[in-house]
């Protein structure tokens, strides 16, 4: 019985019951959750021992939480046994089914050779293993122009007769090349090309019908799956995109820009071994595409702020909305650029031979206007400090709030002068190569 499940469904795995199966003799992982099949190897009805053995398997199975509960036995159910069943698993929040003798007769109706496997005691001729692997050996070592498909065809279907006489066995046949290189290409209008995506081989299969290749992008966070049908000359490819828990702000740059340019892109072309296909036309992912858009512009600036400052750092999970717009406003200090914004209060610590200057200097004046304020800059990303250089602040208008005598250990016989914004809350900032 668990040869028939596991020939139906190849992703059940059999679970050894000689340390207690938890009321799980296969079980299978889908989309949708666990399943669980629990065999009863019965002959006669379901007395009431049976039937106790069956209650304390579902019973256990349930701790797995599963969404479905299968009882296999080779037997059909009684219209008494059916009550029972549907009275025990009333309780449980998943499915419950009886597969019985009618079941598992059509099972092996569909596949011969398992029943030819087991009915015939596992004894098979020798001779048939030794002739259909002689004939494996007797194919040509080197092959005629245009007979390739032909030696294909031969030695598939060697294949498939060695796999009908031991159904425990998977024999097959495939062919690698050497090597495999792809890039994807996103196009606006079928022309401007948006974005450009080189991905690295994982893994290569091929067969007689075609081939697949499995890739990813040097993050990782980026995976595709191209299928190659040779019989139907068709070409078909999957990709997916799993944000990383810990990144390389460098290395994962190229594929969420990839997926940035899919919101306004049109057009994919694939380079495959230095052959173009497509374009094909492709769709626009949504929110996911906008949620690239937005995390691009953050990655782009803390890239630059990693090469320009020289600190090279991985991120581990989500940045703050804090600490993205810390990011954005250093990386275009870095650039050269004058950021402006608003301020709300600025403390300045002064020294005691300066006060007398600096009160002399504001004199009764209600609003100060373009203050100049040098200091050291620096942002906090997660546990990384990043220095950015000396910045000027330019506060273009600013009054007096309050003057206070720095009482602590830091500032000895220092002033604190408290600004305000007076007439506006603008300020520019610019970053200076040294400090003056």
């Amino acid at each position: 019985m668990a040869t028939l499940i596991s020939r139906r469904y190849p992703s059940a795995q059999r679970i050894d019951g000689s340390g207690g199966d938890g009321g799980r003799d296969l079980q299978m992982y889908t989309d949708e959750g666990l399943v669980v099949f629990q065999l009863k190897g019965v002959t006669g009805r379901m007395d009431p021992r049976r039937r106790r053995q069956v209650e304390r398997s579902l019973m256990r199975a349930a701790q797995d939480d599963p969404i479905r509960w299968c009882l296999v036995v080779p037997i059909d159910h009684t219209p008494g046994e059916l009550d029972w069943f549907n009275r025990i698993n009333d309780g449980y929040g998943f499915d419950c089914c009886w597969r019985g003798k009618t079941w598992l007769d059509g099972e092996m109706a569909r596949n011969p050779d398992i029943v030819r496997y087991f009915a015939h005691g596992q004894r098979f001729e020798l001779s048939e293993f030794v002739g259909l692997f002689e004939a494996l050996g007797a194919e040509p070592p080197t092959l005629r122009n245009g007979v390739v498909g032909e030696a294909a065809w031969r030695i598939n279907n060697i294949a498939q007769a060695i796999n009908r006489l031991d159904p425990h066995y998977e024999f097959g046949f495939t062919t690698q090349p050497d090597d495999v290189s792809m890039t994807l290409t996103v196009l606006e209008q079928g022309q401007t090309i948006l974005a450009r995506l080189p991905l690295e081989t994982v893994a290569v299969t091929a067969g007689t019908h075609g081939g697949r290749v499995q890739l990813r992008d040097k993050s990782g966070a980026f995976t595709a799956r191209a299928t190659f049908d040779i019989h139907n000359m068709r070409f078909d490819l999957t990709w997916a995109y799993t944000p990383p828990e810990v990144y390389t702000p460098l290395d994962l740059l190229p594929a969420v820009k990839f997926l940035a340019a899919l919101a306004t892109g049109d057009y994919l072309t694939v380079d495959f071994n230095g052959a173009t296909l497509g374009p094909e036309s492709v769709y626009a992912f949504g929110e996911a595409a906008e949620e690239a858009v937005r995390f691009t512009r953050v990655l782009e600036h803390l890239v630059r702020v990693q090469v320009k400052t020289g600190m090279f750092f991985d991120v581990v999970g989500d940045l703050t909305t804090d600490v993205a717009d810390s990011i954005i406003v250093a990386s275009r200090l870095l650039r050269g650029e004058q950021v402006e914004g608003t301020w709300e209060a600025v403390t300045l610590t002064i020294p005691p031979e300066g006060k007398t200057a600096v009160e002399e200097a504001l004199g009764g004046l209600n609003a100060i206007p373009n203050t100049q304020i040098g200091a050291n800059m620096s942002i906090r990303i997660q546990d990384t400090e990043v220095p950015i250089g000396w910045v000027v602040r330019v506060l273009e208008s600013a009054t007096v709030h309050a003057w206070e005598q720095a009482n602590d250990d830091d500032h000895p016989g220092m002033t604190k002068l408290y600004l305000i914004p007076a007439d506006a809350d603008k300020v520019t900032q610019s970053l200076k190569a040294t400090a003056s």
